[in-house]
């Protein structure tokens, strides 16, 4: 676990260097908007308590110079494996992104994301009522991501987003308490699609 998270924040590093060195290539878009639904899946101990499943991001997107600063959220719910019982994740992220433009319709981006993270059980907390609490229990932390992707145009000011991005985290307390073992960190790949809307983009720069 240790030595991919280290491979995780040396790619971050990486590709946040080429991105840097490229900058003459790199595109501006004003304000966006990016919705989408992707396949999300848990590698490592975690990948072999909980199934992989689909889950739902929105992300802002806001221009400063020729760098992409945001942020935003991540829902997911994972099933234990060969259980009926499931965990929700909440995810907020704050991104550094570069946007490059190739060609008239085609914009790849890199991003670098730091992620905060929130885990908790989806069966019943309660027991007799709500005047009954049994208990609530939460796992949360904090981790890193890395997503690279591509942005196809559609018209003047929305385009068709593609991406996939792999990333580590780390929660407290672990999930011993939830009879899944001490489960307390893992990593993370995502393939996704959805839609980015620049409701201020310029049509003649090239989107």
């Amino acid at each position: 676990m240790t030595r991919l998270a280290d491979i995780v924040r040396i790619g971050l590093v990486v590709f946040v260097a080429s991105a840097v060195g490229a900058r003459g290539t790199l595109a501006q878009d004003g304000v966006g908007f990016r919705m989408a639904f992707g396949w999300h899946e848990l590698a490592g101990d975690m990948g072999q308590v909980f199934d992989g499943t689909v889950d739902a991001e929105f992300s802002i997107l806001v221009p400063v110079r020729w760098i992409r600063v945001g942020g935003g959220a991540n829902w997911a719910s994972f099933q234990v494996s060969g259980e009926e019982s499931s965990f929700s994740r909440l995810r907020f992220h704050g991104l550094l992104g570069f946007p490059f433009r190739v060609g008239s319709n085609l914009r790849p981006y890199l991003e670098a994301r730091y992620t905060f993270h929130r885990f908790r059980p989806e069966d019943d907390r309660f027991f007799g009522g709500e005047d009954r609490l049994l208990r609530d229990f939460v796992a949360s932390g904090s981790g890193f991501e890395g997503a690279a992707g591509v942005e196809v145009a559609l018209g003047a000011r929305t385009s068709l987003d593609l991406s996939g991005a792999v990333g580590t985290f780390s929660v407290s307390p672990d999930l011993a308490d939830e009879g899944l073992g001490p489960l307390d960190s893992g990593t993370s790949w995502r393939l996704q699609a959805g839609v980015s809307w620049f409701p201020t983009r310029n049509p003649g720069s090239g989107g």
